[in-house]
């Protein structure tokens, strides 16, 4: 995914994702990779009744605020 998105492969009762992010600078990466993983993770299996296997989360580019002149 090396222009952002997403890529979902479903196996029966599985599914695997990858999930690739833009986040603002001076936020916590880990932190934020964790709680996306684990937010995607509840929400697929509670919308679908799927099994998600793996959530994998990378940052795919870290972008100014919002309002900051460069």
């Amino acid at each position: 995914l090396r222009d952002g998105g997403v890529k979902v492969d479903t196996r029966g009762e599985e599914v695997r994702l990858w999930l690739s992010l833009v986040v603002e600078y001076g936020v916590s990466l880990p932190t934020v990779a964790a709680q996306v993983q684990e937010r995607v993770r509840e929400m697929i299996e509670k919308m679908t009744n799927l099994t998600a296997v793996e959530v994998h989360v990378s940052i795919h580019h870290v972008q100014k605020k919002a309002g900051l002149k460069p």
